[in-house]
């Protein structure tokens, strides 16, 4: 028989204990993105990401920080949800909010996701590809793949 955890702690907001409990309670199928959001952390990506795009929006009037406005589409993205409209619903989600933000409140809306994509530049996207190019090598090392899948 297999011996299956009744509890998984995450670690990637340091001051709110994340838990990912298997009693029944509060269910979601999203909880899946927790260790991903944990994977993410440890290597930087959206952090980097976030850092390569401008924010056009003025200081003191955005609600939401560039970096967790990144998360909540990439994580959504990753959770299966395409459209930004989805973000109308998702953004009182409590397992996007964890991996999305670092507290507890709505999210983006759509059109807030809407203003994010459509700002992006085809020269940051290029940035971005150059990015998940310089990643993989690094975590790659010295080591030469037999096979790459893309």
């Amino acid at each position: 028989m297999t011996d299956c955890p009744t509890q998984i702690t995450f670690d990637f907001l340091p001051r709110k204990a994340v838990v990912a409990d298997f009693d029944g309670g509060l269910i979601s199928s999203d909880a899946g993105l927790l260790p991903i959001r944990q994977l993410d952390r440890r290597l930087g990506w959206s952090a980097a990401v976030a850092e390569i795009l401008d924010d056009p929006r003025q200081a003191g009037k955005d609600e939401h920080v560039l970096p967790a406005v990144v998360r909540q589409r990439l994580f959504a993205l990753i959770a299966g949800y395409a459209d930004a409209n989805d973000h109308t619903r998702l953004r009182h989600d409590a397992i996007l909010q964890t991996v999305a933000a670092e507290e507890a409140k709505p999210l983006g809306s759509q059109p807030t996701l809407s203003r994010f994509e459509n700002a992006v530049t085809a020269r940051q996207v290029a940035q971005i590809n150059r990015l998940l190019v310089k990643m993989f090598i690094q975590r790659m090392g010295h080591r030469k793949p037999q096979r790459l899948v893309l």
